[in-house]
C-alpha cells in the first residue's frame, strides 16, 4: 500500500482490515535479525494508517513485524514505551512449504536463537496450562495479546 507523506513515498508491505474487529493490521516483513529501528518504522506506519485510513468507529490499528530472527531483550526495549499495539514475530526458512523454498533466497541470518517469549504473561500462561508450547511472538506490554 502506497502513502504519500508531504511528497515522500512510503510503502507498507501488507495492510489488512479485520471486519469483525473493525481494525487495520499493518504487517511488515524484514529479512535477517530484528533491529530496533524496525519498530520505529512500524510505529510510523501504524500512526500513518490511523491518520489516513482509520474512521472514528474503528478500533486501534495493530502493527506486526515478521523478521528472520530476534533477540527478545532487544525487542522488549524497542517496544517498551510505544503506545501503539505492536508485536514482533519470526519465521524460519525450514517452516516454509517446499514450493516456497524453491523461490526464496537462502536466509543469511545468524544461527537460530530460541524464540521463546520472555514476557511474564507468556510464562504464567505456560504454568497455568501445563504445556510446553513455544511462543513465537513478542507483544508490546500494551497489546491485548499480553494481557
Amino acid at each position: 500500500m502506497h502513502f504519500d507523506v508531504g511528497g515522500d513515498d512510503f510503502y507498507i508491505d501488507l495492510l489488512f482490515f479485520h471486519v469483525e474487529q473493525l481494525r487495520y493490521f499493518v504487517i511488515e516483513f524484514k529479512t535477517g535479525e530484528f533491529q530496533p529501528e524496525y519498530a520505529g518504522k512500524l510505529n510510523f506506519y501504524v500512526v500513518l494508517v490511523d491518520d489516513k485510513r482509520k474512521l472514528p468507529a474503528h478500533r486501534e490499528t495493530v502493527g506486526i513485524l515478521i523478521c528472520g530472527s530476534k533477540n527478545e531483550h532487544t525487542v522488549r526495549y524497542a517496544l517498551g514505551r510505544t503506545d501503539s499495539l505492536m508485536a514482533v514475530s519470526t519465521y524460519t526458512y525450514e517452516s516454509l512449504p517446499a514450493a516456497e523454498k524453491i523461490h526464496s533466497p537462502v536466509p543469511r541470518t545468524s544461527p537460530r536463537r530460541s524464540t521463546r517469549s520472555t514476557w511474564p504473561q507468556a510464562q504464567q500462561n505456560k504454568k497455568q496450562t501445563g504445556t510446553k508450547s513455544e511462543t513465537k511472538s513478542s507483544a508490546c506490554p500494551h497489546s491485548p495479546a499480553s494481557h
